[in-house]
């Protein structure tokens, strides 16, 4: 994740929102973390609290859905 959001940011606003294709690699990116850490258990969530794991879901779920408008 942290690769993802290093990368995103070093294009900048302008670049990231013009170009069709990082938007697209962006999104796939964050649905697969999204899809993947649906199947955790409850067990390890749990272990790690310091990780915002519904907040992360919903967040790449609700750009999947918010750009393929």
């Amino acid at each position: 994740m942290a690769g993802l959001l290093n990368g995103t940011a070093r294009l900048g606003k302008d670049k990231f929102l013009s170009d069709p294709d990082v938007r697209d690699a962006t999104i796939y990116r964050l649905q697969t973390l999204a899809e993947s850490s649906q199947r955790l258990s409850n067990a390890f969530k749990n272990a790690h609290p310091e990780v915002p794991w519904m907040t992360s879901e919903g967040s790449a779920i609700g750009l999947s859905m918010a750009t393929s408008r």
